[in-house]
Order: C-alpha cells, then sequence, then structure tokens
C-alpha cells in the first residue's frame, strides 16, 4: 500500500484527496472539504499534533503505512511571508512504530524479514522489535519441511509485518497467513537483501556475507529500517544469532491446548499460564517471561541455572521482596531508550529514561545484600544469572544536573522550537543571564497595559501577543478617538485596532530576542544531551537486559512461594517422575 500522508498545518496533521476518504472512517473523523461546494472541491479531514500518536498507531494496526510529513521551519525564521518548509521525516508501517508510547508491555511488534539462499543453504529469518532494540536472525535447513519450519517460526515471533522479496517465494506466504492473520506481507526489491548494500552495519552483521541467508535476511530488515526511518541508523542495535535448535518448538495446536499466552474461550491473557506466572513488576519482566515461554530451553545446565536464581530469591522472602520494590520505579527502559532517543525526542522522554537509570544503584545494592542474607546451600557460588546491572552514574548525573525534575510538555515535531524551561537553573549561567532579561521585559510589558488604560483612558485597551506580529495594543474602533498621536498603526481587524510604539518596540525586540535565544540555547543543550544518551545506548540496552532476567526470575520465586512450588530435579535422561503433582 501506498503510505497515508500526515501532513503537518499549524497545530494539526491533515489528510487529503483519497487518504482522506480512507481515513476518516476508520478513526472516525470528520471528512470535510476545501472549496466546500465547488467542483474541484479537495475533500480532507485532520487531527491534532497532540493527539496524533494514537491515531497512526491504529493504522499502522490495520495494516496503513503512515508518512509524517514535518514542518521544519518556524513563523520566525520566514517572517510570515511564505509557507514554511516541510519534509517527510519518517514513515511508520505495521512492524515499525516509531514512537513506542501505548503499547502493551508484554507486546513484542516486530518486523520480519525471510530471504532464500540461492545457494540451497536454506531459509534466513531476521526479526526487529524497533521499539525495544531487539535484532536477531536464525537460519532454516534447506529440505522439505523447510517451509513449515519457517511457518513455526513465523507463528512464534508473531510479526505485526513480513517483508519478502519480489522473485522470492511469494507463494509461501499463503500457507502462514491463515496463521498470521495480523500480520502484513511487504514485498521489496530483491537488490535490499544485498548485505554489501547496507549503508550503516550494526554489531554483528557482516556485509561480506553474500548468500548467508541470515546476513541477507538482516539486510532486507535494515535496508527497509534505512528507507523508512533513517534516522534510527545512529541507534541500530546490536544482531545476535539463535539456533532453532536451543529450544523447544511448541507448533501451533500444542499452543493453544496448553493455553500458553490465550486461552481456549475468549481468547484473553486471562487464565493461561503466562497470566499465573507473571507477577514482574517492570514491563522488561513481562517482556522477558513471555519470550521464555515461546522459546522453552532444551538443555538441562541453562535451566539449572535459572533454576538457582530462583532458588535464591524464593528462598529470601525479606530480600526478594526489598529486590521487587527496588525494581518497580524502573519504567520501560528499552522502549524508553528508543523514546529518548530519536530526533523528535522531548525533555520528558530523556527524563523518563534518566529517572528509571537512577534506579539501577538501589538494585545493585539489594542483589549485593541478597547473597550474604540468602541460603546458598543448594548453590555453589552465586548464579550468575543474579548478577547486578551495572550503573551509569556518569550519565545520571549529568542528565539530573542538566534537565528540571518534571519537564514542561513540549509536542512532538517543531511545534516545541519555542519552548522554554525544561534546562535547569545553574546549568547554563549564560543561558540564565538570556533568561533574566526576557523575564525583565515580559514584566515592562505585563505593566504596561494597566499603565496606558490610566493615561490614555481607553478603558478597553489590552497588550496582545501574536508568534508573527509580536506585542501590539489593541484598541476597540469604538474608542479610536481616544488614540495618542504618537501611536503606530501595525494591524487592522475587523473590530479592533493593533499599535505599536517606539518604547515597545525596543523592548519587544529585546524579550523576543532574549526569548528566541534562550529557546535556541536550550535546544542546543537538550540535543546535547541526547546525543550523549545515543553514546550510551549499548551500556543502556544491557541493563535493561539484566533487569528484565532479574525481574523474570523474581517473579517466578515470587509466584513459587505464593503456590508451595518446589523445584524439580531436572536431567538430560528420558524418564519422569512426578510425586503428588497436579495439572
Amino acid at each position: 500500500k501506498e503510505a497515508v500522508l500526515f501532513y503537518r498545518m499549524g497545530d494539526f496533521y491533515e489528510l487529503f484527496l483519497d487518504d482522506a476518504e480512507r481515513v476518516a472512517p476508520l478513526l472516525d473523523l470528520t471528512l470535510t472539504s476545501r472549496d466546500k461546494g465547488k467542483p474541484d472541491a479537495i475533500p480532507m479531514c485532520g487531527v491534532p499534533v497532540h493527539s496524533a500518536d494514537g491515531y497512526v498507531k491504529r493504522l499502522a494496526e490495520l495494516g496503513y503505512r503512515v508518512a509524517i510529513c514535518e514542518q521544519v521551519e518556524t513563523p520566525s525564521t520566514t517572517g510570515g511571508r511564505r509557507l514554511l518548509r516541510r519534509e517527510v521525516v519518517e514513515v511508520i508501517t505495521p512492524g515499525l512504530v516509531g514512537d513506542p508510547a501505548g503499547i502493551e508491555a508484554h507486546v513484542e511488534v516486530a518486523v520480519v524479514a525471510i530471504a532464500v539462499s540461492s545457494s540451497g543453504e536454506g531459509w534466513g529469518l531476521a526479526t526487529l522489535d524497533a521499539s525495544t532494540g531487539d535484532f536477531r536472525t536464525t537460519c532454516v535447513p534447506e529440505g522439505p519441511e523447510a517451509e513449515g519450519r519457517v511457518g513455526e517460526e513465523l507463528q512464534r515471533i508473531q510479526p505485526r509485518e513480513v517483508l519478502l522479496g519480489a522473485d522470492r517465494r511469494v507463494s509461501s506466504w499463503a500457507s502462514w497467513q491463515e496463521a498470521l492473520p495480523g500480520a502484513a506481507l511487504t514485498v521489496i526489491d530483491d537488490e535490499a537483501f544485498d548485505p554489501s548494500r547496507v549503508s550503516v552495519c550494526p554489531d554483528g552483521f557482516d556485509p561480506d556475507a553474500h548468500g548467508n541467508p541470515e546476513m541477507c535476511a538482516a539486510a532486507g530488515v535494515l535496508s527497509y529500517l534505512d528507507r523508512n526511518q533513517p534516522a534510527a541508523r545512529e541507534s541500530t542495535p546490536r544482531l545476535r544469532s539463535y539456533r532453532l535448535g536451543d529450544s523447544l518448538v511448541l507448533d501451533a495446536a500444542t499452543r493453544t491446548h496448553l493455553e500458553l499466552f490465550a486461552n481456549t474461550e475468549d481468547g484473553s491473557r486471562q487464565h493461561t499460564l503466562i497470566d499465573l506466572l507473571d507477577e514482574s513488576c517492570t514491563p522488561l519482566g513481562s517482556r522477558r517471561l513471555a519470550r521464555w515461554l515461546r522459546y522453552p530451553l532444551r538443555e538441562s545446565g541453562p535451566v539449572r541455572e535459572r533454576q538457582d536464581g530462583v532458588a535464591v530469591l524464593a528462598d529470601g522472602d525479606r530480600m526478594r521482596e526489598r529486590l521487587r520494590a527496588a525494581l518497580s520505579p524502573v519504567r520501560d527502559l528499552e522502549r524508553g531508550l528508543a523514546r529518548a532517543i530519536r530526533p523528535n525526542a522531548t525533555p520528558r522522554d530523556v527524563a523518563a529514561l534518566r529517572d528509571s537509570l537512577a534506579a539501577i544503584p538501589g538494585i545493585a545494592a539489594e542483589l549485593a545484600g541478597s547473597t550474604a542474607e540468602a541460603d546458598l546451600a543448594s548453590v555453589v557460588e552465586q548464579p550468575t544469572v543474579l548478577a547486578a546491572p551495572v550503573p551509569l552514574d556518569a550519565l545520571v548525573e549529568k542528565l539530573q544536573d542538566a534537565l528540571v525534575e518534571d519537564p514542561p510538555v513540549v509536542h512532538r515535531g517543531s511545534r516545541g522550537a519555542g519552548e522554554t524551561g525544561y534546562i535547569r537553573m545553574g546549568f547554563r549561567p549564560e543561558l540564565d543571564e538570556v533568561r533574566e532579561g526576557a523575564a525583565k521585559g515580559r514584566e515592562w510589558i505585563a505593566n504596561l497595559e494597566a499603565q496606558e488604560r490610566e493615561r490614555t483612558g481607553i478603558s478597553a485597551l489590552k497588550v496582545r501577543f501574536h508568534p508573527v506580529h509580536g506585542y501590539s495594543l489593541e484598541v476597540p474602533k469604538t474608542q479610536q478617538s481616544k488614540v495618542p498621536e504618537h501611536y503606530e498603526r501595525k494591524q487592522t481587524l475587523a473590530s479592533v485596532e493593533r499599535f505599536t510604539t517606539e518604547g515597545l518596540r525596543e523592548i519587544e525586540s529585546d524579550v523576543m530576542g532574549a526569548s528566541e535565544r534562550a529557546a535556541s540555547m536550550e535546544r542546543e543543550i537538550f540535543e546535547g544531551l541526547r546525543c550523549e544518551v545515543v553514546g550510551e545506548v549499548d551500556a543502556v540496552r544491557e541493563v535493561a537486559d539484566r533487569i528484565g532476567d532479574l525481574d523474570a526470575l523474581a517473579s517466578l520465586a515470587h509466584v513459587a512461594r505464593r503456590e508451595a512450588w518446589v523445584r524439580p530435579e531436572v536431567h538430560a535422561g528420558e524418564s519422569l517422575e512426578i510425586r503428588g503433582g497436579r495439572h
């Protein structure tokens, strides 16, 4: 499908022509038109900028692609004498959601590319969840059951979007689509699967691996990301490879029968295994538990490592609850990071990331105390799965020094260009001086209205501000006879006249100049902070990965203690012995 264009006009995104006619009924918008009643009337509808994310996500869920066209200039830079320049800054697709706000914590939003090796090596699958930074590949060996195994893996991933080459085996999609009713198919050029064409190569990606199905599939994802959301290139996550043989593959019938994620009564999460096990404190832990259920371990060694971690946490009730309390302030670090590193990030996005990272030392401290309190008689040494996350003290300190505790709302896109007040006083002395000058000027203007009313006798005189025309003295036409000679006419409206004076012009110039300089300085400081976060992307993702494991283990320990479950003895043999079990 061609992308639906969200065209920025002031405080609204407008849609025109066919886009408006298609989208209006889907989003329950009022369809209107420009030049209504004329033969060439243009159908249109719109949504406010501050609530656009919900509408965009709804369209993506319905399989649409949405092109976001932003204003890249402000009225002050053009003097209001021409249209503001606009550019398409990103394209939201079913599998590339852009801003991850509003996505359910346990849900993964993935785009999958499938590449078939021309040399018979097999099928490569590359999966990217851009909202969390999870990027992984696997390979299904060629053989008579290859297509079926690819379909099984797709059902396990449950992607929102599948990318296939124009000359690949698109016919296979028909057999997979029935099991993936919510997935959109996107056909891309075969050249996109060429690893050597990838412009920015993340760690783990080999641009010289021609013919390798995993690298070809990864190239397809990276090319698609680069084309639709080029700003994401600076923070492309590390590519990880996994083998299907590392985990137990459960077919769709088995997953349905076991009611792992959806019950057979109404398809909801209620009364399922994940519903029972998920007592996590963070979205990271919730997603990690879901991943563990989708990919059950096969080897007894890794199973016992997880059991060791659960045992330590289950045996120490007070320690476990203190750890869970320390985890609770951590928000969705993975998706918070995805928001904070975007070029249209807001101060609140970075502040939310700061607050989550500030909780990490408390978690590390609880884990340090845990090993001293826990009964480790059944564990040879501290389980590696309970390793503490490494605090990012320098980054947190910088963000705490720079940003106010609760930054004001700044809408995404170009609207926040003139916003100020999110950089903390004292962080940049030059900014403080500019702010002080602007505040004194605004105070003078605020007093001007009362002074001019008293001096001129114009009781209805008001001081007005317009983002393009600036400050003016507004006088109703019914009181025009009282206007002093030194007032200079600035603007004529239907029922009022607007004037300025030499003194007002001078102060206005000072105030407007100071406000613009302050806004420019704050934007420059904030962009520097955002770039510092981008520079710590890998470290933050490592912290998020540790938090996910710890929270998932703590959740399992909490449920095991509550339900009086016991630890099974796991071995590599084929015997199974259950005493006093229930099903």
